[in-house]
């Protein structure tokens, strides 16, 4: 399945680059310019610059990234006038639809029982990085992954149609923006703390664990209480996670000295053992075990 998606999408990226080849050719371009143009069309994986190969070993997808951004620079800045007039209207296009969606979502969605709207109810970070309609009949939501980079315009809109209609704070929204520019603009991806910012990839679910923040700036493992006597890791998790890694938190605790009560030297909560291991497995395992969890609660 992975090897006929792969497919896929090569062919439709190499035939808008084809596409672009042969249109460039019939206006006049040498078969070197429409080639240059077509191959830079979207991300150019061969060029890396002098520090590319190094930067994408310590940080994924950082070629990618910066790639991108290459890209997204070229199309606002690069180009004939009408060329860039059409860039122009596409990102006032993707503010009118974060503007429009704002409102479409506030008024679709009912609040909860505290009066929280349920749209706010949606991580931000996927209301950041998509394009996220709530289903007025209730069930699954629409979500649209936005294009990489572009989508401060869209929380821009979103923005502008908090201030004036929710009674947001101008401050706060800027902020946001501000905020989702800055890690569009970040080739080593979104950083929730700045020891993340400098971490290596490899590292990240140590620096999760340290920080007890992840990627989505979620807890990974539940927090201590700030005062009376501190409970045993092992012995505290979320409710969703799986019985195999309290099992095992549990037994390390008890071998290496611990009960209930006091920790022995080998102390790690659960969560921080399925995180480890959730990063190890990567995505598509990652996709499997949830659908385990979902079948098992059937």
């Amino acid at each position: 399945v992975g090897e006929l998606l792969e497919r896929m999408n090569l062919s439709v990226e190499n035939g808008v680059r084809a596409a672009t080849f042969y249109e460039l050719t019939k206006r006049g371009y040498s078969e070197h310019q429409a080639a240059v143009v077509s191959k830079d069309l979207t991300v150019n994986f061969n060029r890396m610059g002098r520090y590319g190969a190094p930067m994408n070993t310590l940080f994924m997808f950082y070629n990618a990234g910066a790639g991108g951004l290459l890209t997204m620079k070229r199309a606002i800045t690069s180009g004939d006038p009408e060329a860039r007039a059409r860039v122009g209207r596409m990102l006032r296009g993707l503010i009118v639809i974060g503007f429009i969606q704002e409102i479409y979502n506030r008024m679709m969605g009912d609040d909860d029982e505290t009066g929280i709207p349920l749209i706010d109810h949606i991580p931000e970070w996927k209301q950041e990085t998509n394009l996220v309609l709530l289903n007025p009949l209730g069930g699954l939501d629409v979500t649209v992954p936005l294009p990489y980079g572009y989508n401060v315009f869209h929380r821009l809109g979103r923005a502008l149609a908090r201030v004036m209609f929710y009674d947001e704070s101008p401050v706060s929204e800027t902020y946001k923006t501000l905020r989702v520019g800055v890690e569009s603009a970040n080739p080593m991806g979104s950083s929730p703390t700045l020891l993340h910012f400098f971490s290596p990839t490899l590292l990240d679910p140590v620096v999760d664990i340290a920080t007890n923040v992840n990627f989505a700036g979620n807890p990974v493992h539940p927090d201590q209480p700030g005062f009376g006597p501190q409970p045993v890791q092992s012995s505290e998790s979320f409710k969703n996670t799986g019985g195999a890694f309290k099992w095992i938190a549990e037994s390390m605790n008890s071998v290496t000295g611990g009960d209930h009560y006091d920790p022995g030297w080998a102390e790690i909560y659960p969560d921080s053992l399925e995180h480890l291991f959730e990063f190890g497995i990567g995505g598509t395992g990652r996709t499997i075990e949830r659908g385990l969890k979902s079948a098992k609660q059937l």
